[in-house]
């Protein structure tokens, strides 16, 4: 039903806002990925669009699995930025997810012990002295 509404109304965004939504609460992830793609083509200039899709990138739902892929994240951006060159508000957005990345490193280098460089010699986290 959403799709035909599309197909005949592409200059209204609130279908596919009504669309994510719908996808969303059903937990259908596959299809919100394709409904923001959809949206994107038909939308380009809308920041907030470029935003939410590369949200939904990296942070998920917040539930599960789904989400955490931060290459995915920063393609939406940088595509949203290459479109939308002048907007303050994505390239606030870009920083900030940038900064969230670096903040969850820094932390699963604290969970892994790895503080003050040990480790980072760029073997991969390989104990030479384990090995032994």
């Amino acid at each position: 039903i959403y799709r035909r509404g599309e197909k005949r109304w592409r200059q209204d965004v609130s279908i596919f806002l009504q669309h994510l939504e719908f996808c969303k609460s059903v937990g259908s992830y596959r299809q919100l990925s394709l409904v923001y793609a959809h949206v994107l083509q038909h939308h380009p200039k809308n920041v907030s669009l470029w935003i939410d899709a590369a949200s939904f990138e990296y942070f998920g739902d917040g539930k599960d699995e789904n989400g955490g892929n931060i290459r995915d994240a920063r393609v939406l951006l940088q595509r949203g930025l290459r479109i939308n060159g002048t907007s303050k508000e994505l390239w606030v957005q870009y920083f900030n997810l940038e900064m969230h990345y670096l903040m969850k490193l820094k932390g699963r280098e604290k969970l892994l012990k790895l503080e003050g460089g040990k480790g980072d010699d760029g073997d991969g986290g390989y104990d030479k002295e384990v090995a032994k």
